[in-house]
């Protein structure tokens, strides 16, 4: 992330680059002893069980970097109220931990059902795109017309005090 932010140099990094470069992250990790399945099935079981001590360990070494993260990502949405966004990257992150921690799964089921070998790179040019989708995904009409509200609230509220 350094790297980006220092490219980017104070302007908003785009969405679909943060999440490339999460791509590319996932993706650098070595393949030794299914060592991405079982991080990821790790993670999936922090955030899934009451596994506190699980939680509180992935907090603390992971911690910072999903808030430098997540602020970048909360930069490149504006459009997105602060709650919408917190249940999309939970959603997000739900899907690539589900995905990769049932990568052997997934592998055997494309190769028997579809004649195709899919290695981990094929599968997260797969989910780029799913995953950038939801990110982009409209507001649902009841959140949409919540935010309006709120936004219009906070108008009102501003322009009265400026009276």
């Amino acid at each position: 992330m350094d790297a980006l932010e220092e490219r980017y140099q104070g302007r908003v990094i785009p969405l679909e680059v943060l999440l490339e470069t999460m791509a590319e992250t996932v993706l650098s990790v070595p393949a030794e002893r299914n060592s991405l399945k079982v991080f990821m099935r790790l993670l999936g079981l922090a955030y899934s069980q009451a596994q506190g001590h699980l939680r509180r360990f992935i907090q603390e070494q992971y911690g910072d970097v999903f808030t430098r993260f997540t602020e970048l990502v909360r930069q490149a949405t504006p459009e997105l109220p602060d709650a919408e966004r917190f249940w999309r990257l939970h959603f997000m992150l739900g899907t690539v931990i589900f995905t990769l921690s049932g990568l052997d799964a997934l592998r055997d089921i494309a190769q028997k059902d579809y004649q195709e070998h899919v290695s981990v790179r094929d599968l997260v040019r797969r989910l780029r795109p799913v995953v950038v989708a939801a990110m982009n995904a409209p507001l649902p009409a009841s959140v949409e017309s919540e935010h309006k509200a709120l936004e219009s609230k906070e108008y009102n509220n501003a322009h009265s005090l400026a009276d």
